[in-house]
């Protein structure tokens, strides 16, 4: 019981991390998209 107990904890952490890295593209990608369209509301300004 011992050693399953162990695999779950590990699988449970891997799971853990995927989900967080998942979460931070996320925001990371959100935060391109809002440079992006910052960008085009400056570009349009200026022309």
């Amino acid at each position: 019981h011992e050693g399953a107990n162990e695999i779950s904890n590990a699988e449970y952490l891997k799971g853990m991390q995927f989900g967080q890295m998942i979460n931070i593209k996320n925001k990371t990608v959100k935060k391109q998209i809002e440079e992006i369209q910052t960008m085009k509301q400056l570009q349009a300004k200026g022309n």
